[in-house]
């Protein structure tokens, strides 16, 4: 598989990246005074996540964060669980499509959309993440977390933030197994 690696740089992508085959990306903040390793996947960038490594999106280091301003497909609906790991922040303000399993072990901030495929689990575990959509944050329609599947809280801080309210349009399945969650 093809290793790539974002050194103290930052990466604008407003084209189209795939991980497939066993390639992964890797971010890494060499805690230098370079910089930050940041990957922004502008508004209208997409990544295509099939890669068969177990974390195809990972960093190292005390800066290293994705923005998603776009879309990020994240698995060819096989059913393999993938993770993002080791980052600074994931912050989602476009798309995930989660066709896949995903384990996103960081925190972040989210105002975009998780579309969560039936039979599949998003799993956020760890580090401090802050979900809010349009001031208010629903888990259906166009807003935050969306989908059939199953979305899993383990371990950090989930904090909503809106216009006072956090609304459960229709039924989802909804799994808190360590962690405050914050209205």
């Amino acid at each position: 598989g093809t290793f790539r690696s974002l050194l103290d740089k930052t990466w604008n992508n407003s084209g189209t990246v795939n991980l497939s085959g066993s390639g992964y990306l890797y971010l890494n903040d060499t805690g230098f005074a370079v910089g930050a390793a940041v990957f922004n996947n502008q508004l209208g960038g997409i990544i295509n996540v099939t890669s068969s490594n177990a974390t195809p999106l990972q960093g190292f280091g005390t800066s290293t964060t994705i923005n998603n301003a776009g879309t990020l497909n994240w698995g060819d609906g096989t059913g393999a669980t993938r993770n993002i790991n080791g980052l600074t922040a994931f912050n989602n303000t476009g798309l995930v499509n989660v066709n896949d399993g995903l384990t996103v072990q960081t925190g972040g901030t989210d105002t975009g959309v998780y579309d969560v495929d039936i039979g599949k689990t998003l799993t956020f575990s760890g580090g401090a993440r802050s979900i809010s959509a349009n001031g208010l944050t629903t888990f259906t329609g166009s807003d935050a977390i969306q989908g059939a599947g199953q979305v899993r809280f383990l371990g950090g801080t989930l904090t909503f933030t809106g216009a006072g309210s956090t609304n459960a349009t229709t039924a989802i399945n909804l799994t808190v197994d360590s962690g405050p969650i914050v209205p």
